[in-house]
């Protein structure tokens, strides 16, 4: 009897043992599965958005990403040097919303951002892009967001006046270049991009201003001068007389 009540215990605890090896299995598939439908990013697929969020990664499957097409796509804090040209090799013509910021990016591709067709919004800010100039790149209106680059990201900066002429004649109207403001709290500078730079006449505007309240001081010391010879003037006669 007490043979017959250990087996059918063993042939259960045996069982169980299988059904835990089969569930550790599945559930390893699953994560290799996973794994590689992510590419080794953070998707997210919403109707008509299509999300893929891979910041802080250092190996990103493109091809697999390039299948998932993404309206919006967030390379940031990559470490990056330059936009990676597996976005140029494959197929992100989807892409929307293309976000490169807090990397080190140095300069800009010539003839190739104008395979993202459909780009709306471009973040380089926080890089180490030197010349402004190399956003004519890209052909399409884009809202451009250029804060904290090498260059100083206000209208006074001559490229990027530059920049905003050339665009002007390239009649790219929804075309608009952001700068973070110095005019505003620190609590606010640290909201990133949130004053437009794209009006080609602030610089002039700006030297008028200049010119205005130098051309005041030099009234006001004028008049000072002058008011101090009438002074002058009457304190001798008074003393002659």
């Amino acid at each position: 009897m007490t043979l017959n009540n250990k087996q059918p215990h063993s042939t259960i605890y045996q069982k169980c043992i299988k059904m835990k090896l089969v569930i550790l299995f599945l559930t390893l598939i699953r994560m290799v599965t996973q794994g590689i439908e992510n590419c080794g990013c953070h998707l997210i697929s919403n109707q008509n958005e299509r999300t893929a969020d891979c910041s802080n990664r250092f190996e990103i499957n493109y091809d697999c990403l390039s299948h998932f097409k993404p309206t919006e796509l967030t390379l940031k804090n990559n470490g990056l040097t330059e936009i990676p040209p597996q976005l140029f090799h494959y197929n992100f013509n989807n892409v929307q919303q293309l976000d490169l910021s807090y990397n080190a990016i140095k300069n800009l591709p010539d003839n190739s951002m104008h395979f993202l067709e459909d780009l709306k919004t471009f973040n380089v800010s926080c890089n180490s892009l030197k010349n402004p100039l190399e956003l004519l790149a890209i052909r399409n209106d884009v809202e451009i967001f250029i804060a904290n680059n090498v260059f100083k990201c206000n209208c006074e900066e001559p490229k990027l006046f530059e920049l905003n002429e050339r665009i002007k004649k390239q009649k790219k109207q929804k075309t608009t270049l952001y700068c973070l403001r110095d005019d505003l709290n620190e609590t606010q500078k640290s909201i990133p991009l949130t004053a437009k730079c794209n009006n080609p006449e602030e610089p002039q505007q700006h030297w008028k201003q200049k010119a205005i309240q130098m051309g005041i001081v030099v009234i006001i010391c004028v008049a000072i001068l002058i008011f101090a010879k009438i002074i002058q003037d009457v304190w001798y006669a008074c003393h002659e007389t």
